[in-house]
């Protein structure tokens, strides 16, 4: 009998602050293709700015195609043509590799958990061009888009 102790990875664990609520500009540091657990397609995603990290599961069917298509749009990404499909509305990963290094513009929101529904945590609701993420919702407080301003000349006593 083998020990499952002896032959099992090691879980990782983000050392990230996640993102909260708000309207969030980010960076799609990754974007995977995959299968969620409901045997759907999904594009997997990494996401964050100066401030943290989100992860989004963009299960692909019939009713969600909108929001792939905002993505698309938000990110400046073409949207798919016949041969980035590899079947149904399973994309190519030559396709999803176009997302990474891209910004969007989030929209973060409360939710209850699937897991736990005493517990809410951080979910992407859907995708925007960042040109509509309003000063307030900037990360930083919008300081990451600013020139820092010079300090004063310090007083030499000669």
């Amino acid at each position: 009998m083998s020990n499952p102790f002896q032959e099992a990875e090691a879980w990782d664990v983000s050392t990230e602050k996640i993102l909260g609520e708000g309207n969030h500009i980010v960076d799609i540091k990754d974007a995977q293709m995959g299968t969620s657990s409901g045997g759907h397609p999904q594009i997997e995603l990494q996401l964050g700015n100066i401030d943290g990290e989100i992860r989004d599961w963009l299960v692909i069917t019939d009713a969600s195609v909108g929001k792939v298509v905002s993505l698309a749009q938000a990110a400046g990404v073409a949207l798919p043509e016949d041969d980035d499909i590899e079947k149904g509305l399973t994309l190519k990963q030559v396709y999803v590799d176009r997302f990474v290094g891209r910004q969007v513009g989030i929209v973060v929101r409360m939710e209850k958990s699937f897991k736990d529904e005493t517990r809410e945590i951080s979910r992407v609701q859907g995708y925007v061009d960042p040109a509509r993420i309003k000063g307030s919702d900037v990360p930083n407080g919008g300081n990451a888009f600013r020139h820092p301003k010079p300090k004063p000349a310090a007083d030499v006593p000669f």
